[in-house]
């Protein structure tokens, strides 16, 4: 393993991204990609054979990371939110980097960040664990997307069927009951 300093880390990464050929994966809760970073994801997502994923931070920051992404997506990349996301890890079939970097232009210019790096030959049961803690993360990821598709469905369904419903309530078991007069919250 090493220890990487502030101007050592952006360079790193890009390095990474360039010699992945099997799988790519970036954890960073914040996306606001320099032109080369943004350049080369695409380019990686483009190599045949190789599966790029991207982890961005949810919940109340996931519209802004949904638009920051939306060009990276666009290439072809996975994009993939988690709720509280504060992990910053940058994976290829060969090394593992565990760093404090976001993948911010200002985190990459104009901040002091450290980073460790493993590589898979080297450091076999560091770059092992970092990959089963990254996995870890992209699973609850994938439970938290399958949340947040039923909940989108449910809320579709929901302002849909409220016209619908709202004219039912007026009568039930063959007795008038109040009517509600106002749409739901968000409705």
């Amino acid at each position: 393993m090493d220890v990487l300093s502030s101007t050592d880390i952006s360079r790193e990464v890009l390095a990474l991204i360039e010699g992945a050929k099997q799988v790519l994966i970036l954890v960073s809760p914040y996306f606001d990609p320099w032109d080369r970073l943004a350049t080369e994801i695409k380019r990686a997502a483009n190599r045949p054979g190789i599966k790029v994923v991207l982890l961005l931070r949810g919940g109340e920051d996931r519209a802004k990371q949904e638009e920051k992404s939306r060009d990276i997506a666009a290439a072809g990349v996975r994009v993939a939110f988690l709720a509280r996301l504060h992990a910053k890890v940058y994976i290829s079939e060969s090394q593992a980097i565990v760093t404090s970097m976001n993948l911010l232009k200002s985190s990459a210019l104009d901040s002091w960040e450290l980073a460790i790096r493993a590589h898979a030959k080297l450091d076999t049961a560091q770059f092992n664990d970092i990959v089963a803690h990254t996995k870890g993360l992209m699973e609850r990821a994938k439970d938290e997307q399958e949340i947040t598709t039923q909940c989108d469905h449910a809320s579709r369904v929901w302002k849909h069927r409220w016209p619908l419903l709202k004219g039912q309530i007026g009568r039930q078991h063959g007795r008038t009951v109040p009517t509600l007069t106002r749409a739901p919250p968000g409705g």
